[in-house]
């Protein structure tokens, strides 16, 4: 006998078959609808790149945010005492210390140059180490394009290729005390004015207490180191002017 099959879907899934007479048997494939898959690994790595934003955002926030509850506005007050006191708002003083930090940064920064020849660690004016009798540390290291009319051989051998007339960026360290008594050098900020173009013109002066390069100092038309300098009893160093003279004998 032949029989159809007819399908007949109900709102459950389920497929129900039913056989009519006369209708030829045939194999029927019923496929169940299927889910798509959630992403769940996907929203997982979602979720946690916003919860990263969030509190990324937040430290911000809170870091260079506005807070309403300080105050905007520089206040007069009056004391008990009848006297007059300015209160500075709460962003100036968070500028201030800011500025603070920032500068403190700055001049406690080591700049370290890998261009630059290394020398001895020594004094780049009188030529002993650190602290040596009462001369203390050695500061530094600064920078400085070294002439080779004056070259430093007690810090750095020349260069075998160096031209005549040129110059080559060198490493150095100084005494305080010798920095301080060097004419027409001043300290600003972490950095030594005219550092550079002095040290060319002190390498060219000899001591005429020991004879070697580097004296600074100058009394009556001579040079000397200020170690050497505070050893001689007829020199006097006159610290209010940092001026040197022969005293009277």
């Amino acid at each position: 006998t032949k029989t159809q099959h007819k399908a007949d879907t109900s709102a459950d899934g389920e497929v129900k078959q039913e056989v009519e007479e006369g209708a030829e048997t045939s194999p029927v494939v019923v496929k169940k609808p299927t889910k798509p898959k959630r992403k769940y690994k996907r929203k997982k790595l979602d979720d946690e790149e916003h919860e990263e934003n969030k509190h990324i955002s937040k430290s911000i926030q809170q870091r260079f945010g506005k807070n309403k509850k300080q105050q905007e506005l520089a206040v007069i007050k009056h004391t008990k005492s009848d006297s007059v006191k300015i209160v500075n708002p709460d962003a100036h003083d968070n500028m201030i210390e800011r500025a603070e930090e920032l500068k403190g940064n700055k001049i406690y920064q080591v700049e370290l140059r890998s261009d630059a020849l290394l020398t001895a660690w020594k004094c780049a004016l009188c030529h002993q180490r650190t602290c040596r009798e009462s001369l203390g540390d050695l500061f530094g290291p600064y920078y400085v394009q070294a002439e080779e009319k004056h070259w430093p051989e007690f810090l750095t051998k020349k260069p075998a290729k160096m031209a005549r007339g040129s110059s080559s960026l060198i490493d150095i360290w100084l005494h305080g005390a010798c920095a301080l008594w060097a004419p027409d050098i001043h300290m600003a900020g972490n950095q030594l004015e005219n550092l550079e173009e002095k040290l060319n013109v002190f390498w060219g002066q000899s001591c005429f207490v020991c004879h070697q390069s580097g004296a600074s100092i100058p009394v009556d038309g001579k040079f000397l180191h200020f170690p050497c300098a505070i050893k001689q009893q007829d020199i006097f160093l006159d610290e209010k002017l940092l001026a040197c003279k022969r005293t009277s004998s």
